[in-house]
């Protein structure tokens, strides 16, 4: 295995001049809209709460219709002019929760924000929240909501437990984002963790998690930190939000309350901030209510005491309207012991991906992988590598939105990935909707008026092609049977009498 002393070096002159401070305003990202993640669409009719406001009708049925597309993510952001992108996001959340008047036996009580219309459209709730929510094992919505990291979801004044009504308050005094392999680097102005807010104006306390047991519960923590109002950076999107509660005694998300536009915002904590030490491992980040009085890790641990975490906790001091977390990011690969410098690009119509491999006369090849929602990763093609620096594969079965990466094999039996890249090929307004997702039997397909489809085909991941049908001149719907196929990942392609070509991702139950 060959030394890497001067690539250290070298990484470590360029980056000293990149410092930045310790808790950074963001101001500069790059969001992805309307993602489709796994779950298709559903309804059902549910009673809203006894207790609902604004404008939503207490004791009430309405229809919640459930749908998986609308998500919107961030996939970087700049500062200083250095690009910041995910590293992973976190794998375990975990809410503490605590008695209080409110909730006296400390029960699973849930509150989610979900992006919606500002008013409710004869008794309906129209939401991107995937339909297996509502069955999520043990209730646990919120901590599923949190570790997805889309900013248009999140839980209402989080800390938030005092009051003289009941509406949005919680029993919840920490919240832990756990990364469970674990992080280190000696660059510690260069990567932490993006935290956004609907509203953008909360103050709140974080610590880093520096140890975890064997089921990633925090063990041990380093200093508590303020973060104060002023942190937070430019309006990154502006969402007008449903909000769905669950008490103890409910087993689903109920209707509560709507809530008019607001600004998600967002800020950078970097390790530096945390009191991180230089290749420190550590393993994620707790956060806290602004009053909150612990000093120490044991403290921090101890969060059913009311004298470090209070009971009264306004929303002065708890109102923070927490997005999910988007994760842990960096620049110049920092997180990273070996790393592919990977892009993606639009060429003619296709994905075009490129790395440079410096490590290339070790690879023995580069497993290339592709997702549509950034958490399962397929296999789509083998390079092998041929002992050269720059290399390169060409994506010709998707179009739209797609993430990938590239998993590198050497000849010693190492393997380790590249950074996740993401890109949107969209060639044509033109459109054809693809329904259900994921289906169980019959697709249906449907052109808009610009589209005029002469061929369908249905391919692997592997690029092998299933079945074909010739459409008929002025069609605007066909239906394909689904149903003898096996279980996956397929990609619907359609050819417009030009030749041009779309694909869609399909999943298959």
């Amino acid at each position: 295995m060959k030394s890497y002393a001067v690539l250290y070096l070298w990484l470590s002159m360029v980056l000293i001049s990149g410092y930045i401070p310790a808790q950074t305003p963001v101001n500069a990202v790059n969001t992805v809209t309307n993602i489709s993640v796994p779950g298709g669409t559903s309804s059902a009719v549910v009673r809203s709460h006894s207790n609902s406001v604004n404008t939503v009708l207490p004791n009430t049925n309405y229809n919640v219709n459930y749908n998986n597309t609308g998500n919107i993510n961030i996939v970087d952001f700049t500062i200083s002019g250095k690009s910041y992108v995910r590293f992973e996001n976190f794998d375990t959340v975990m809410l503490r929760r605590a008695a209080n008047a409110w909730e006296p036996t400390g029960g699973n009580k849930q509150h989610i924000y979900v992006q919606g219309p500002m008013a409710v459209d004869n008794l309906t709730f129209n939401m991107p929240l995937p339909p297996a929510y509502p069955q999520v094992t043990g209730g646990a919505f919120m901590e599923r909501v949190m570790k997805e990291g889309y900013i248009n979801r999140g839980s209402d004044n989080i800390f938030n437990n005092d009051s003289v009504s009941d509406r949005t308050y919680n029993n919840i005094e920490r919240v832990d984002f756990v990364y469970k392999p674990g992080i280190a680097t000696i660059h510690l102005s260069l990567a932490g963790f993006l935290i956004a807010e609907r509203g953008g104006n909360d103050p709140f306390k974080i610590a880093a998690v520096t140890g975890i047991d064997a089921n990633g519960n925090p063990t041990s923590f380093g200093p508590i930190r303020s973060v104060a109002t002023s942190a937070y950076g430019a309006n990154i999107v502006n969402l007008s939000t449903m909000v769905m509660r669950k008490d103890p005694a409910d087993n689903v998300l109920r209707p509560f309350s709507i809530v008019s536009l607001q600004q998600v915002r967002s800020l950078f904590v970097t390790f530096s901030f945390l009191g991180v030490n230089a290749m420190q491992t550590i393993y994620g980040y707790a956060l806290m209510a602004n009053d909150v009085t612990a000093s120490t890790s044991a403290e921090i641990l101890n969060y059913s005491n009311s004298t470090y975490f209070p009971r009264t906790t306004t929303t002065t001091n708890g109102g923070l309207d927490l997005s999910a977390a988007p994760g842990i990011f960096h620049t110049d690969l920092v997180l990273a012991g070996r790393y592919l410098t990977l892009t993606a690009r639009n060429k003619n119509c296709q994905q075009l991906l490129e790395w440079n491999d410096f490590d290339s006369g070790e690879a023995k090849e580069y497993q290339v992988e592709r997702s549509v929602d950034r958490e399962h990763f397929e296999q789509i093609s083998v390079v092998k590598s041929n002992s050269i620096v720059k290399n390169s594969y060409t994506d010709t079965h998707i179009s739209g939105p797609a993430y990938y990466r590239v998993k590198v094999v050497l000849y010693s039996g190492e393997e380790y990935y590249s950074t996740i890249v993401f890109s949107n090929n969209n060639c044509s307004d033109a459109t054809v909707s693809v329904y259900p997702n994921p289906v169980k039997d019959m697709l249906t397909l449907t052109m808009d008026d610009n589209m005029e489809i002469k061929q369908i085909s249905i391919y692997s991941l592997a690029g092998r092609e299933i079945a074909q049908w010739n459409v008929s001149a002025n069609s605007r719907q066909v239906k394909l049977d689904m149903g003898h196929l096996p279980q996956g990942q397929y990609f619907i392609q359609v050819k417009n009498g030009s030749g041009s070509l779309k694909a869609y991702p399909v999943i298959k139950l």
